[in-house]
This record gives structure tokens, C-alpha cells and sequence, in this order.
């Protein structure tokens, strides 16, 4: 088994038909192939609306964060905290800024989301196959048999990926979650706006209605899109060679990129090979189809 290394990658170039890696430990060497398997790091979504509220971006200490930037919720004791989103993110991150002592916690879910979860494993319909998501042929066959997404007309595979397995909260979470934290659903944010004192306002709009919302903290748990140009590891050059289409680069049937030994796997692939690809269990699927691509190209 390889050794794991904790160490960031500064860069990545391809000179000469090979790859070039500098780490920030000061190390480089060269490769033959890389396989970018970085996760969600740099593809943090912030709505336009809450970026303009926070200029120099959202901070976990400052009025507007982003859920990805938090990992010791106890700064918010004795704080009231709106959190907006519908997915497990949002819902999670609510549930242990409750059990962290915040004095108020409300989820606010944009536009016709409703705040919802999972059915439990004794709940899912039986006459229908498993998948790591639950009982559905369509789970199924996006889990076992994602190759044949690729055939997908690019309009359909960007549409999938954007609404299967969309904002749902895990079946477990249930619990603790009512009684503990508000709810505002149907309604969008139009205005996100820092006051003077540190506060933040929310303006809010839907069915009809106009409202306001104000906390000491506002967390955005509004997901994550690809976006190549973000993955700023990879050098400009090696950027503009890889062709994207349905809102991630094109993967072959061994998940390798339009730069020959560059590979992708996990939220990159979800244009490919659809919404799995996002999930660590989408893992099971890509892994062995990946080392066997790079093996038979470059072992």
C-alpha cells in the first residue's frame, strides 16, 4: 500500500508530455499521471446575494460564512444564527449549532424547497432494488450503472445533476432536529445586508410575501458547483486544455480528461457520470474503472 503524505499541492503543470508537481513542503518531481481527486476544496458556492453583503468573502469569524468553513460550532453559543439552505448541510450544521448553546437557530429553505428527510431503512419500499441512497430503480441504476449517463444529451445530464439527490436531510437527523430549530421555507433571499452594529439582515420574498429576518451570524449552506477555473492547483495552460461540457470536464469511460493522463473523480465527474459522483459512496463505481484506466495507459 503507498504511503499517504499530508501535504498540499501547490501546483501542477504538463511540460513534455508529463506532468510537473511542486508541493509547498518545497518538494517537485514529475508524473506521468495525475488523478485530481481534491473533493469540495475551492468549489464553495456563495449566492450573489450574500456575496455582496461580505466583499472580502465569507469568514467563519466574520457576519457571513459558508457551512464548509466551520469545524467547532461553540464560537456561536449565547448567538443567534440563521442558517440557509435546505440539504443536510444546512440542516446539520443547525442541529449542532442547537446543541452547541447558540441562543436561536432558524433554517431558512429558498424558494419552493420545504425542509424534508429521508425515510428510515425500515420505511423504504421493498419491491424496489437498493442503492446507497435508499430503495429506487433510478438510484440503482445511477450507482451500478453511471457509464451509461455519459450517453445523456449534455441539457438532461446538467438538469440530473442539479436535481437528484437534491436538498434532503438524512433520516437520523429527525429528531434532533424538531423543537430545536425554526423553519422559514418558500421564501428567497433578495438582500443580504450588514448593519452597522454586525447584525445581518435578510430581505425575503415568496408566496406573495415580503419579510425581514436579522441574526449575529448568517451561514450559507447553498452547496457547491464545479468549476475548473477554481481548481487553482492546476496551472492556466492545463486549465484551458481541459474540455468541460454539462458543467464539469468530459470524462472517458475511464474518467480520464481531454489531457491525455489527467484524471478526475468525485463532484468533477458528476457531469459525466452523474450525481453519485458527488457522494463518497459514488467511490465504489469510479475507483476500480479509474486504476484500471491508468494502469493499462501508464503502468
Amino acid at each position: 500500500m503507498p504511503e499517504l503524505e499530508q501535504v498540499r499541492v501547490a501546483s501542477v503543470d504538463r511540460r513534455g508530455g508529463r506532468f510537473e508537481l511542486k508541493l509547498d513542503s518545497g518538494e517537485q518531481f514529475a508524473a506521468r499521471a495525475v488523478v485530481v481527486a481534491s473533493g469540495l476544496a475551492g468549489l464553495a458556492h456563495l449566492p450573489a446575494e450574500f456575496a455582496a453583503a461580505v466583499p472580502d468573502g465569507p469568514a467563519p469569524t466574520g457576519p457571513v460564512s459558508h457551512s464548509s468553513q466551520h469545524r467547532d460550532l461553540r464560537r456561536f453559543a449565547g448567538r443567534e444564527v440563521v442558517v440557509v439552505g435546505a440539504g443536510q448541510s444546512a440542516l446539520e450544521s443547525a442541529v449542532l449549532l442547537a446543541e452547541a448553546g447558540a441562543a436561536a437557530v432558524r433554517v431558512v429553505a429558498r424558494g419552493r424547497r420545504a425542509v424534508a428527510f429521508g425515510a428510515p431503512p425500515d420505511r423504504q419500499p421493498r419491491l424496489r432494488p437498493e442503492s446507497p441512497f435508499g430503495r429506487a430503480w433510478s438510484l440503482y441504476a445511477l450507482s451500478h450503472h453511471a457509464a451509461g449517463f455519459r450517453r445523456l444529451p449534455a441539457p438532461a445530464r446538467r438538469y440530473l445533476v442539479r436535481t437528484v439527490l437534491g436538498p434532503l436531510g438524512a433520516w437520523w437527523l429527525r429528531e434532533r432536529f424538531a423543537g430545536r430549530v425554526q423553519v422559514t421555507q418558500g421564501q428567497r433571499v433578495t438582500r443580504v445586508e450588514v448593519e452597522s452594529g454586525g447584525r445581518v439582515a435578510l430581505s425575503l420574498r415568496g408566496g406573495g410575501r415580503a419579510g425581514e429576518l436579522a441574526a449575529d451570524h448568517v451561514m450559507a449552506a447553498t452547496g457547491y458547483r464545479m468549476n475548473v477555473a477554481a481548481l487553482g492547483f492546476l496551472g492556466p495552460e492545463l486549465r484551458a486544455e481541459v474540455v468541460s461540457r454539462a458543467g464539469g470536464p468530459w470524462l472517458d469511460a475511464g474518467y480520464g480528461s481531454s489531457v491525455p493522463g489527467l484524471y478526475f473523480t468525485g463532484l468533477p465527474a458528476a457531469a459525466s457520470f452523474g450525481p453519485v459522483m458527488r457522494f463518497v459512496c459514488g467511490t465504489e463505481y469510479a475507483s476500480p474503472r479509474l486504476a484500471k484506466a491508468v494502469a493499462l495507459a501508464h503502468g
